[in-house]
């Protein structure tokens, strides 16, 4: 209520005070209540320059090493005549807080090691093939695609952006994990099945695609790392097995965590077939928790399904 009294004050439609507020109340809006009571209510919420809590670290034996988004961390997220300049800053330190000032960044989920070893703030590019991969593109048209040649071939990303592969090494991969939806594959098991999908004998040419654009995708947020593959599966049983802390949690909220260790909002019938997905119940019983004769039951399953919550 107060925003929205003080939203109505300002004078100017299109006042930058008036559209910060603007976007703040959706935020309150749009957000579960456990959300906004964990991030504006707690008891212990205060607010630290970045090189203050570098300092912070340094003052116990630590030191940063990176961000846990990629997409954050240095001149990522700026054009690149500013990152040009960003770049002549020595100190890693005071690039990242200018950073934080250019782009507005307030939060960050930063990691941090022991102060007696030497960071290395640029990863290595092969060291994408130690992963499991997932993808956020979809190709905007699937049957365009000839993975027998070279294309230009459009992919819809976060966002609603797009990005382009013009070789079918590239393409094959991207593919492949499109299909999968949200499921990790191990990377060399990924190359491998793309080499088969494009006809590509020598996995080498596929192998160099991955290692060139992959960490690229990552810090893009088109793709997503994962230290195993996880126990989803894309199938629905005859009597479907959830992740047990999903399933013993969908009574109590309503963001639940999947197999994939990601947090999803499921609406609240979703969440009674989920607590009911048991491995023994099978879908007669499933649909007597809907009471609706089973007719929304097939797809909520795939729902789960999709989200990684069913494994088995």
């Amino acid at each position: 209520s107060l925003l929205e009294f003080i939203i109505a004050a300002a004078p100017v439609e299109n006042d930058p005070w008036r559209l910060n507020l603007a976007r703040e109340l959706h935020t309150l809006r749009t957000s579960p209540p456990a959300y906004v009571m964990h991030e504006y209510f707690e008891s212990s919420n205060h607010q630290f320059y970045f090189r203050d809590v570098v300092e912070k670290l340094s003052a116990v034996g630590l030191q940063y090493l990176g961000d846990a988004h990629p997409k954050r961390m240095v001149a990522g997220q700026v054009p690149a005549k500013v990152a040009e300049r960003l770049a002549r800053i020595a100190d890693p330190i005071e690039r990242e807080q200018h950073v934080d000032l250019l782009v507005n960044q307030r939060f960050r989920a930063s990691l941090i090691c022991r102060a007696g070893v030497t960071p290395v703030r640029e990863p290595d590019r092969a060291r994408i093939l130690d992963f499991a991969l997932t993808s956020y593109l979809q190709p905007r048209d699937p049957q365009a695609i000839d993975l027998r040649q070279d294309q230009n071939v459009a992919f819809a990303g976060p966002g609603d952006t797009t990005v382009r592969m013009t070789k079918r090494a590239a393409t094959a991969l991207c593919v492949v994990l499109a299909e999968r939806r949200g499921r990790p594959i191990p990377a060399l098991r990924l190359i491998t099945e793309a080499a088969n999908r494009a006809g590509l004998r020598d996995k080498d040419e596929v192998k160099k695609a991955l290692v060139d654009l992959g960490l690229l995708l990552v810090r893009a947020e088109c793709f997503g790392i994962h230290a195993e593959e996880t126990p989803d599966t894309p199938s629905v049983s005859a009597k479907p097995l959830a992740f047990a802390p999903a399933r013993l949690l969908a009574a109590e909220q309503a963001f639940l965590p999947s197999a994939r260790l990601g947090n999803e909002y499921l609406d609240d019938d979703t969440r009674k077939v989920l607590a009911t997905c048991d491995g023994r119940t099978d879908h007669s019983g499933l649909a007597n928790v809907l009471g609706d004769n089973g007719t929304r039951l097939p797809a909520i399953l795939a729902d789960l399904a999709a989200k990684g919550f069913l494994i088995g």
